[in-house]
């Protein structure tokens, strides 16, 4: 990991000595964690796979950034949305006590590039910026005119709870609305939405009078999606039993249990594409179906997911090709 690689080789020709260290949205690599030390460093991650791995390798890990209290040193990887990476960069300066340092790092092609001019934005004190495979790592201290950070979560122009740096935060996602456009039939059941981001899927199908839900269970991999959708569904989903959990995807949350599944895959990690991450998560979706469950799938046009599904037991009909996307209907067998 090139982010990791840059600041192991800033840490290594800087004598940083700490008390103790705070590493913000860290992703996990055991190369970072053979530096840092676990007795001394506390881990803010909203990443559920980075998160379990931290934990498995003796870190403490915390699911807020306000849990984090008066470290010496914070390290921060910024996200490549730049209101995400401004509100994370301040709530590392709010945690960091009077004396401590603030180091972040980010590749080039994620922001790296404006990292010192966010940090003085917000009034931080860029003491070096260094360059280092492809990435930017600024040490940094913060100072009388630092600002304070807003509240992260906020109401986007659709009426959803929304947060910057989640995947489509500030819109209602084309590929997921033509997915709702085309189911025309009643969902019954026990009903999933795997990925559900801010909570979209969920709350419309919740708001369907047409439909006959018992319980609907949301997923995401974003512990920051996860708070944004039980907010919208509290708010939107009249009466519809649901839950939302923090969940990674990738491995099966439940066997033959669901009645329908919809499911808009993601194909990115970080900048990116994976598209083996949306494989084993449809894999994943077809092991948590029942027999002659139904599942609905949207997908850009490109992506090959008809072999997945084959593979997976699923027997499918693509019901719509449009503006470049496609929607699978699909039949655990």
């Amino acid at each position: 990991m090139e982010t990791v690689k840059a600041l192991i080789h800033f840490l290594d020709n800087h004598e940083i000595a700490y008390k103790k260290c705070a590493v913000f949205a860290a992703p996990f690599d055991h190369a970072l964690g053979d530096v840092l030390e676990a007795d001394k460093c506390n881990i803010y991650s909203y990443d559920y796979e980075a998160s379990q791995k931290w934990e498995a390798n003796g870190f403490n890990v915390s699911v807020t950034p306000d849990s984090i209290d008066d470290p010496d040193l914070t390290i921060v990887f910024p996200d490549k949305n730049h209101e995400q990476s401004a509100y994370i960069i301040q709530k590392a300066f709010e945690s960091l006590n009077d004396k401590g340092v603030l180091i972040a790092v980010a590749h080039n092609l994620a922001g790296g590039k404006r990292l010192s001019k966010i940090i003085k934005d917000i009034g931080g004190n860029v003491m070096e910026e260094t360059s280092k495979n492809h990435c930017r790592v600024v040490l940094a201290a913060k100072s009388e005119k630092t600002t304070e950070p807003s509240d992260a979560l906020y109401k986007n122009d659709f009426g959803y709870w929304s947060q910057a740096g989640l995947f489509g935060h500030e819109k209602i996602d084309k590929g997921s609305s033509i997915m709702l456009q085309n189911i025309d039939e009643k969902v019954n059941g026990v009903i999933a939405d795997f990925g559900c981001g801010y909570g979209y899927i969920s709350c419309e199908i919740a708001a369907t009078d047409q439909h006959n839900i018992d319980k609907i269970y949301a997923y995401d991999n974003d512990y920051r999606a996860v708070k944004c959708c039980e907010k919208n569904l509290l708010e939107k989903s009249q009466n519809v039993d649901f839950e939302v959990k923090w969940f990674d995807l990738t491995q099966t949350p439940e066997k033959d249990f669901f009645d329908t599944i919809l499911l808009n895959p993601p194909f990115h990690t970080g900048k990116k594409t994976d598209i083996s991450l949306g494989k084993a998560i449809i894999e994943s979706a077809a092991k948590s179906l029942k027999k002659r469950g139904v599942i609905y799938i949207v997908a850009n046009t490109h992506l090959p997911y008809e072999a997945v599904l084959k593979h997976a037991g699923i027997s499918f009909d693509i019901v719509a090709t449009e503006q470049g996307f496609k929607v699978f209907k699909g039949v655990k067998q």
